[in-house]
């Protein structure tokens, strides 16, 4: 017969292993969408178009919409579980913002924009898993 018996061990295996694509995907995506957010503003503000004072509040709405866009994406990926992937979304990606910023030259600069980045990814995570979770179907009698 040829064909491959799935034992449930395996079957968790494949899920985890699902799982954390799914976020490390997500997580790329945000990020491809927060530096081409950057790029957009950043032509803004070198235009004169948008005082750079406003860098600070660029930075967190660009954190929340590529949160966003990276937890719709890997929720979509991994249909069951849209809240937990997208939170870790939001998670993963704040983590990797916070050691990336504490290696550079703009750690005090981070320390300003900690508490704001953590409520834009988060935040952009939890919508993210909204806009993808199952709507209970309810029975009308």
């Amino acid at each position: 017969m040829g064909g491959t018996i799935m034992r449930k061990n395996d079957d968790k295996k494949n899920i985890s292993h699902g799982f954390a694509v799914s976020v490390v995907i997500g997580a790329a995506v945000g990020y491809l969408v927060i530096l081409a957010l950057f790029a957009v503003f950043a032509a803004f503000i070198a235009s004169g178009k948008l005082p750079e004072s406003l860098m600070v509040y660029i930075t967190a709405f660009t954190a929340f919409i590529g949160s966003l866009t990276g937890a719709v994406i890997a929720a979509k990926r991994l249909k069951g579980k849209a809240m937990t992937v997208s939170l870790s979304v939001g998670a993963l990606m704040f983590l990797l913002t916070l050691i990336g910023a504490a290696f550079s030259d703009s750690a005090e600069l981070l320390g300003k924009l900690t508490p704001a980045l953590f409520i834009a990814f988060i935040f952009g995570g939890v919508v993210g898993g909204f806009f993808n979770a199952r709507r209970k179907k309810r029975k009308y009698t």
